[in-house]
């Protein structure tokens, strides 16, 4: 901790790392020094913090983020949901759903929408109680059909939305891909792959050929999902597209697709000059084989009062999370019985 209040010393990976697992009092330190570092200081460092989380399984800085959800900074806001990426508590749920109804930067809000999807994810496992999945469905909803809200918010809605497989999640998809805005069609291909129904599977092989990197990285990614046998053709031919990210992207449907016609187009790959192709080639390859999935899933949003410890007694609008938990007894044993931090 005095590192990182130490602002004449660089932050360093191993002296961030001695924060994981805080116990709660460590949490409260934490979170008084936290408040009185400068704004470079906490953003710096929130992403190294976010960072190492992502690349080490015995990082846990869960309750730091937790903490960071109620910063001054907008972009330590939005890397503390970031960084929250693996945590199914249902009173993070409720704290995101307030975050995506009241924060008032548009990427913050566009994190929460995005994190959100877990748990609609989880809804359609039957792992959340029906009532809480469409507690979150009611408020991604309502972000969607808010003409005021910002597109960047309502894409990654619309994207948490479309593990739903019904008509009302089909009509978003398609009022998204009819837009004109490339950003908005980039969101609508990406759901449409997540939610696979048969309806997409002649817009998302059109796609393939479109001129925009973007569109043909989306749909390669959709094709992939929906394990398209009639696109590997056409990515085996962009596995060589002169756009890297679109080569990587359909290199890894090919994998995914798994049939003996992707095999073939694969194992070529394995000779190609670009050593980037070759490797992927033989990730995909590995992934095929082992049958442990090649995530390329993430799709990471669009970047973009002092820290205080409180409750969500005065937000009346979100009064209504709480009857559920009242009609459900989880058992967070293992979670803290933290207060929910409130933002204003």
């Amino acid at each position: 901790m005095n590192k990182l209040v130490n602002l004449s010393e660089p932050l360093q990976s191993k002296s961030l790392a001695m924060l994981s697992g805080p116990s709660r009092e460590d949490a409260k330190a934490f979170a008084l020094a936290w408040a009185v570092l400068p704004d470079e200081r906490r953003e710096e460092a929130m992403q190294c913090l976010v960072d190492l989380a992502e690349g080490r399984f015995d990082i846990d800085f869960n309750a730091l983020f937790r903490v960071s959800l109620a910063d001054p900074s907008a972009l330590v806001r939005r890397l503390a949901i970031e960084g929250l990426w693996e945590d199914e508590a249902w009173d993070l749920a409720v704290l995101l759903m307030r975050v995506l109804l009241t924060d008032e930067s548009i990427n913050v809000r566009a994190a929460a929408a995005t994190s959100l999807g877990r748990y609609v994810y989880l809804g359609e496992c039957d792992d959340l109680a029906p009532t809480r999945a469409q507690q979150i469905r009611t408020v991604l909803d309502q972000v969607v059909a808010d003409p005021e809200e910002a597109p960047e918010v309502v894409r990654r809605a619309v994207e948490s939305l479309a593990f739903i497989n019904d008509e009302s999640t089909v009509q978003m998809i398609r009022t998204l891909y009819k837009l004109s805005d490339e950003s908005m069609r980039v969101s609508a291909l990406f759901s449409m792959g997540r939610n696979a129904d048969d309806c997409w599977v002649n817009i998302v092989c059109d796609e393939l050929n479109n001129a925009a990197p973007a569109i043909r990285y989306e749909a390669s990614r959709a094709c992939g999902e929906m394990q398209l046998s009639r696109a590997v053709p056409r990515l085996a031919e962009l596995a060589d597209d002169a756009d890297a990210e679109v080569s990587q992207m359909a290199i890894w449907a090919l994998g995914q697709v798994g049939n003996k016609q992707a095999e073939t187009a694969l194992r070529a790959l394995l000779e190609h000059d670009n050593e980037a192709i070759s490797t992927a080639a033989a990730e995909a390859l590995d992934s095929l084989e082992s049958g442990i999935p090649f995530d390329m899933m993430i799709h990471v949003p669009s970047k973009d009062s002092d820290l205080v410890e409180v409750t969500s007694d005065d937000d009346d609008d979100l009064d209504e999370f709480d009857e559920f938990d009242d009609a459900e007894d989880i058992d967070d044993a293992e979670s803290w019985d933290d207060d929910p931090l409130e933002l204003d």
